[in-house]
């Protein structure tokens, strides 16, 4: 599912996104949420999000800021443009200028198109957020934490840098259940991501993989309750790894 925000990345423009995601977010609070900025977007990325789908019944809310400015990701995404519209995970796209060909085939595709007028863009992505999985896979303290940080100065939410690190510690810990792409497509993880997860998987036992969702299982409630900061909590835990 698309909804398309168009007329120029403006700061009104922006807000009416980002109060749409505030809103599903609280509609669907099992949601996992995803910034992607074109800067750093990548195809394999995209992939990963498609090919996946929503562990344990959980959603997907990705957030697109004018990806299409890149001429690379433009062409893929227009070629793609059918299967976000078919996934059931939703998809928010944020554009400022694109050709008239390209801007039809994404208004046919979307379930919501809003424009708006001109006006100052407020820009604030974390475009390496994704690299953070590929560091807790390869258990590099340094560059998790390094990248923790990195993240953070980008205005990633701790919210954020949650969902995406519970979300591949389960595909890894799937990948340990299963020995085949075909049996770890029936549980919802395409080839692209069970092939990423078995790799990083191999660094860890099964034991430590269930511990350490447990221990992510715990901060999350607790942080929800008042009694851990979400942030430090995370940090606590990646350091630990």
């Amino acid at each position: 599912m698309i909804y398309f925000f168009y007329g120029d990345t403006t700061t009104k423009n922006t807000e009416k996104a980002q109060n749409l995601v505030a809103s599903l977010l609280k509609k669907k609070p099992d949601a996992s949420y995803f910034k992607l900025d074109q800067e750093k977007f990548n195809e394999g990325t995209l992939e990963e999000l498609l090919e996946s789908s929503a562990l344990f019944e959980s959603k997907y809310i990705v957030y697109g800021n004018r990806l299409f400015e890149n001429k690379e990701y433009a062409d893929y995404l227009g070629e793609n443009i059918k299967r976000l519209k078919e996934s059931s995970h939703i998809f928010i796209l944020v554009e400022e200028k694109l050709t008239a060909p390209v801007l039809k085939k994404i208004k046919g595709a979307t379930e919501k198109t809003v424009e708006a007028k001109k006006e100052s863009i407020k820009k604030g992505y974390d475009p390496g957020i994704f690299a953070l999985t590929d560091a807790l896979g390869a258990r590099n303290k340094q560059n998790i934490i390094e990248t923790l940080h990195g993240a953070y100065q980008n205005n990633t939410s701790p919210e954020e840098v949650f969902n995406i690190l519970v979300w591949h510690i389960k595909t890894m810990l799937i990948s340990t259940y299963v020995s085949s792409e075909k049996e770890a497509s029936f549980l919802g993880v395409k080839p692209f991501s069970f092939r990423k997860a078995r790799s990083h998987a191999k660094n860890f036992t099964e034991g430590e993989l269930k511990n350490l969702l447990n221990s992510f299982t715990v901060l999350f409630h607790e942080s929800r309750l008042g009694k851990r900061d979400l942030d430090l909590g995370i940090e606590y835990l990646l350091l630990g790894v």
